[in-house]
């Protein structure tokens, strides 16, 4: 029998249920978006064997792909459509009673980094008052149940 003929004598079996006619169909259909499903996870299986699950530093990307990030992320508050500027985010969120510290306390590190780093703003009182409160940290106390313990924990291996 010829290949045509069975398929067109099966088809014709097919027309007399149409529920099994358009069933075949969406089967057919939803078969190939499956198969196309599938070859989506086995590269992504790939691609995860490959990096070893690691996102790949920055460095270690071709040049064409450092120039394509960096003109993806010049404007970072694009990928994230729900924010705003700093000042309206503080608005919403936080009680108008920590209001003002907040923006003092934004408005101080907008200052630091304009000006280049943390140490410029700072007076040198200030240097000498954060290192008299450094100096004036007692050290931790040694353990002398250390070495017990550890001793301990030793025979207990042992005895096993």
């Amino acid at each position: 029998m010829d290949q045509r003929a069975a398929f067109a004598r099966a088809r014709s079996f097919l027309n007399y249920h149409p529920a099994g006619k358009w069933s075949a169909l969406v089967a057919g259909v939803g078969t190939g978006v499956f198969y196309v499903g599938l070859l989506l996870l086995l590269g992504l299986f790939i691609d995860a064997t490959v990096n070893r699950g690691q996102v790949p530093a920055y460095h270690s990307l071709r040049r064409a792909e450092q120039k394509a990030f960096a003109r993806d992320w010049k404007d970072p508050a694009t990928h994230f459509p729900n924010t705003g500027t700093p000042e309206d985010v503080l608005k919403e969120s936080v009680p108008a009673a920590e209001k003002a510290q907040w923006l003092a306390t934004l408005a101080d590190l907008k200052a630091r980094v304009r000006s280049g780093g943390p140490d410029k703003d700072r007076s040198a009182r200030d240097k000498q008052k954060d290192k008299a409160a450094r100096d004036k940290q007692p050290e931790p106390a040694p353990l002398p149940e250390a070495a017990a313990l550890r001793l301990l924990l030793a025979l207990q291996n042992v005895g096993q």
